[in-house]
This record gives C-alpha cells, structure tokens and sequence, in this order.
C-alpha cells in the first residue's frame, strides 16, 4: 500500500531521529513537514517520453516545478533530477528538424549510467542484470515505473514510483520500490547516487543502502556532500528519500554566472545586426561552417576566444576551407570577444579554468598503437597498456571494452591526449582504456584531478575515485584518495562521441602546489594486460529512404484501396496504426502532446460519422 505523502514522509523521519539522535537536520524537517501542500504538477502531460539531452528512449516526469526527473528506460535507472523544466525543441513541438528536447535550470543529480545499474547478488556473488522496461501506470495521480528481470524461468518485477517531498528550504525526492520474484539467496542491488545533499545525512532509506564513494563539493564558500553506493531492495516495499540543497553550488554558479549571461546576450544582439548571417548559419553550414560547428570544434576556454576574436577582426582563410572569411576592422575587441562567447555557448559546453587550459595546451604524451599487438612477456614495462574500442549507437564504455576486441593497443606513457587525432584516423565513437599500475615510495594523500570530453572514469585499487561521465565539453571534475606504499592498481576509462575530444589524468601528491600531468616514471604495467587488437572494418550501412526526410509518395501498392477514414478535423500527425478485434483503429501520432487516439467507425461509408477518443498521452519520441 502506498501511505499518503505527509504520513510516509513523518513515519521515516521518526525512523531517522531513532538511528541519529543528535543530528539537527531530522528536527529540522518535523518542525516544517506538518504543513505540506498538495502537489501541483507544472506540465501537461506530466509524464512524457522523449529524446532528452541527446539520450534516446528518456521518460521525464515533471513531479514539482521545483522537482523534476528523468529515467533511461533502455538502463532502467534515473538519468536526472533537477529544477527548471525542459527546452521542447525539434521535430515534434517546433517543426525543427534537428535539435532536440533538453534539460533546463539546476541539476540535482545527473548520473551518466556509465556503470551498471542493476545487479542480482546471489548467495553473495554480484551478477549483473538489464531489466526490461515494461512500461508505466498511472494511480491516484502518481506515475508507477515497471521493469522485470528474466532469469530463466524466473522473473523479479520491480515497480518504482517516484515522488516530490515538500520542504520549505529543500527539493525532496522519494523513490518507492516494490519488488516480487527474488528467490531464496538472491538479493536485488540498485547503484545509486545521490548529490547537491546538505548535509552527509540528508537522505533515509529503509533497505540496506551500501556507501562505496563520498566527497564533498564546495563553490564559493559554500559546501555539499555527494555520495555513490548500492541499495539493497527488499524482498517487497523498500523507500529512499533524499533531500537538495536549494544553496547548492550548482544554485550559485547559476547566480554568480548572470554577467556571463548578460554578455551571451549582448555576443547574440552583435551577431544579429551584424553580416555574419550571409555566410554562416546556427545550425547547418552555408557558405561557412554552422556556429554549432565552430563551438563544437573548439574549447570553451579564454585562449579560443582570444583566437577567434583575432580571426573575425582580420579576417582571412584556412581553418574551413578557402572561402575568405571579411575583415571586420571596425569591431572591437570586447564585442567580437562577446560575440565569439555566444557562439562557444551553443553546445553547452562547460569553460576550461584558466590552470586547465594551461595543462591541456601542453602536446599529447608518446603513443605506440597498432592493431598487431600481442600480449607481451609478463613483466613489469613502463607506461600503460592502452586499448581503443569502436562503439555503435548508445555508448556503454564497459559493456563495449566487455563485448568487443579493441581496434588498437600497445603501451601509452601517461593519460594526456590534447587532440583527438592523436589517437589516430579513428577518434569518433571510441572508447580508450589505460591500465596498470602507479607506483609511490610512501604511503601518501593524493589530489587526482580528471579533464574529459566527453566522459571519464577514474579507477585507483577497484574503487571508483572520479566519475566525470557523461555527453560534455572538456570539464574537471577531482577525487582525493590514499596512495599505499608500492604498487597501486589504475584504470582509465574514457569516451569521445563526436566533435572534439581530450582526456587529461592530473595529480597534486600531498604537499603539492598545484596539479600536474601525471608523470610516467611513476606508471607502469604487465606486458600481459595489453589486449590482441584486430583491424577495424567498418560497418556496411545501407542508404535508403526514412521517416521526416521529406521524400514523396510515388504511389500505394496496387492491393490497397484509398478511402478517407479520418473526419476533417482530426489532422494528427501520423507515427502509427493498427485495427483492434472489434474494427476500431488505434492512430499513434508524433506531435508534441504523444498521444494515441482511438477512431471508432472507420469501416462506414461517412468519415465525419467517425468518433476520435483519445486514449493516451506523453509518448512523443523524436
């Protein structure tokens, strides 16, 4: 049964007082939870599938104006949790072809799924397992999630329903799981993060919840706790209730990045009244390179505006082909600064810090790849071994090195590639792992600093240290970890999609100034850990005709009569159809509101006798 908001929320704060008596975060929440309001949902339908943030197959749930989430029904995890709506853009809501919808305001929690999600521990021993996503139920106005584990002749049926808890000074989410199915020695275990809390308490569950990972953030004199681990559900009804904090650092660089803003909007008034629209084009390419383009290839950084800045004021050839570029010498540095600003921002990329940008300058580090390599004798070889896989579609860097034999390996003499071509011809839709082993004379405190774009993952002895996964631009993220005396284990893992692509392994060991390119005379590997590599070949792709290409209908096959079988007012936007026992057809469309329409009395001689019942809602998809 599913208690009523205010009583579930009260009896787990009485739980969390009991196991914490002193802390005064729970007093907090009993003295303001007694007045909590009924929630309104901010958008029609509440619940919708969609692409999201370039994520295919996203469901997004708009709890709360102050709370929404989206699940990966392909992992069958949460993808994110944040307040501010979503950008309804592409085909479906503005008839773009193209863009598509995305993610608005303050991130709470943005897991990448990188690792797996899901995982069935039997008689101890952690299995890994891909739910199926069987769709979702709507009752007493909250949303229920279905996914159901086969495992053999046994099926496990999680349901999950999420939910916004009201606090006067946080965004409360409540996850409600509801398991069936788990035999005797299986127990079910959910990775989990949890991020933007206040305080390293601000969460209770009533399963098992397995701390793996925790550091704290902080950003302009203010500090929140981010925690990775694995919650055990329950043979039946297990709860997780967490809490962000509205003074989050995300918040406030939200706030401290509204002069930033200002001049995104006085760089975007510049293009417009300026010539820059004869050749070039937001999206597409003209005469010039799209500005999506330009942004893409290059780091949102201060050196790449010091460059382009230069290059729009003098003009010239080059870098896009031999269409010169007009001079503009009439336009100040400050406003060409501004406009080049703009255009950087289009792909969302986070700005490279000045220290960064810096590193990253510095040339890739020596490289010996090819696709002959065979494992080696097995001793200790300094550097580390390298591998580098090709993914198609949905990138899963683990499953990927899992499944599949690497394109190219050998040996690398450090984690620092500034350009993606110096990976070689193939440097789109790769994956990269760097294993081995990093040595220090002495047990010590270290600062480990990793710069990706797109995603990267930090291993040091198994444990994960930094997650820095993810679709983005060259971002930073740091984890602090105790280096043992000797021989420490290290795993990179590292993705690039398309556009550009760097990776940077820094450290500051204890007493350090400032970070540093991780030195090769401290890596080493087995010459057994370099995999057997097999040439590349590229996958055969057919060229044919699809759905939104615009090309015409020649004709309709010569077994099939055209009749009208839609009254004059109902113009959905045809994605689907098929005819239910009784004789009434189903219509699914592709506008923006999703919705499948049920038309009863099409096989009459009357079109506008036809009776349209829609039916559901929420299910648009670009």
């Amino acid at each position: 049964m599913i208690l009523p908001m205010r009583e579930r929320m009260k009896r787990q704060i009485e739980k969390f007082w009991v196991s914490r008596p002193n802390f005064y975060f729970a007093l907090l929440l009993v003295a303001v939870s007694c007045g909590s309001p009924s929630i309104e949902r901010p958008q029609d339908p509440w619940v919708f599938r969609s692409v999201l943030d370039q994520r295919a197959r996203m469901i997004s749930i708009a709890l709360h104006e102050d709370l929404w989430s989206a699940y990966d029904t392909q992992r069958c995890g949460l993808y994110k949790a944040w307040k501010g709506g979503v950008n309804f853009d592409g085909a479906v809501y503005t008839t773009k072809h193209g863009p598509q919808p995305t993610t608005l305001g303050t991130e709470y929690i943005q897991d990448p799924l990188s690792s797996p999600v899901w995982k069935l521990i039997v008689n101890g021993r952690d299995n890994q397992v891909f739910p199926d996503y069987k769709g979702h139920r709507f009752q007493h106005d909250q949303v229920t999630l279905n996914y159901q584990i086969p495992q053999g002749d046994q099926v496990i049926s999680i349901k999950e329903t999420p939910e916004y808890l009201y606090h006067k000074d946080y965004a409360g989410l409540s996850r409600t799981f509801e398991v069936q199915g788990l035999a005797e020695g299986q127990q079910l275990g959910l990775n989990i993060l949890l991020s933007n809390l206040p305080n390293e308490f601000s969460y209770t569950t009533t399963g098992d919840f397995q701390v793996n990972n925790q550091q704290t953030n902080t950003y302009a004199g203010l500090t929140t706790h981010e925690i990775q681990g694995t919650l055990i559900l329950n043979n039946g009804s297990t709860s997780l209730e967490s809490y962000f904090s509205i003074n989050s650092p995300v918040n406030s660089r939200v706030e401290a990045d509204a002069e930033l803003a200002d001049g995104l909007a006085k760089g975007a008034d510049l293009i417009d009244n300026s010539d820059c629209k004869t050749c070039h084009n937001e999206t597409e390419r003209t005469v010039g390179p799209s500005y999506l383009e330009i942004a893409e290839r290059y780091p949102t950084s201060e050196g790449s505006v010091r460059q382009l800045s230069a290059k729009i004021i003098a003009g010239g050839t080059g870098n896009w082909g031999e269409v010169p570029m007009t001079a503009h010498p009439d336009l100040t540095e400050p406003d060409a600064a501004d406009m080049v600003r703009y255009i950087l921002s289009l792909d969302n990329e986070a700005a490279v810090s000045a220290e960064d940008e810096l590193l990253l300058m510095q040339p890739s580090v020596s490289m010996t790849l090819s696709d002959g390599h065979k494992k080696s004798e097995a001793k200790d070889l300094p550097g580390l071994a390298t591998s580098i896989y090709v993914f198609d579609g949905q990138v899963d860097p683990l499953n990927t090195i899992a499944t599949s034999k690497p394109i190219l390996s050998g040996i690398s003499t450090g984690v620092h590639v500034a350009d993606k071509a110096d990976f070689g011809p193939i440097n789109n839709n790769i994956v990269v792992e760097y294993r081995g082993t990093l040595q220090v004379p002495q047990e010590t405190n270290v600062d480990f600093r990793l710069v990706s774009d797109d995603g990267a993952w930090l291993y040091i002895n198994d444990r994960l240290i930094i997650d820095n996964g993810g679709y983005h631009g060259a971002e930073a993220k740091d984890g602090e970890v105790i280096l043992k005396a000797g021989a420490n284990k290290i795993r990179v893992v590292y993705f690039n999609g398309a556009a550009g692509g760097v990776v940077s392994l820094q450290w500051a060991p204890y007493g350090a100034a400032q970070y540093e390119i991780v030195p090769t005379e401290v890596l080493t590997h087995n010459g057994q850990q370099i995999e057997e590599a097999v040439p590349y070949v590229p996958r055969k792709r057919l060229v044919r005709s699809i759905p939104g290409d615009q090309t015409k209908l020649n004709g309709m096959h010569p077994s099939f009569d055209l009749a009208q079988a839609r009254p004059e007012a109902f113009k959905g936007r045809i994605g689907g159809m098929d005819f239910l026992s009784d004789g009434s057809l189903l219509v699914s469309t592709w506008d923006s509101l999703g919705p499948v329409y049920k038309l009863e009395g099409v096989d009459g001689d009357d079109p506008e006798s036809i009776q349209v019942t829609r039916i559901a809602t929420g299910l648009a998809e670009p």
